[in-house]
């Protein structure tokens, strides 16, 4: 995923930008630290727009709870279960919906509430 970002990232760059966002040093990435993370990396390398189509595989316009989950673990980030539905929940993902739209995403990814 951070190669489709910026595709010179090495495995050091990606270990030292998640070293910067692991605010309480565990390392592992909560969910708040993974928001931080992609704030600076969408304020500098791309849109909203890229980074929805970037996850939606099957290019719906609706990111599913399967998408999101393969983007996260190809990112090394959220590895349970519960933390990835957790997320899906802020998001704005409800039982029964298809998944997250873009203004959904916007909003979380830009510290509003869907």
């Amino acid at each position: 995923v951070v190669q489709n970002f910026d595709p010179a990232a090495t495995l050091e760059d990606v270990d030292e930008m998640l070293r910067s966002v692991d605010d309480d040093g565990d390392g592992q990435i909560t969910f708040d630290e993974f928001l931080q993370m992609m704030r600076r990396i969408l304020s500098v390398q791309t849109s909203f727009d890229d980074t929805f189509r970037l996850i939606d595989t099957d290019v719906d316009g609706v990111l599913s709870r399967a998408e999101v989950r393969e983007a996260l673990r190809r990112f090394n980030i959220l590895s349970s279960d519960n933390d990835i539905d957790e997320m899906l929940l802020v998001a704005g993902f409800e039982h029964g919906s298809r998944g997250i739209t873009l203004p959904q995403l916007q909003a979380v990814l830009g510290g509003r509430t869907p």
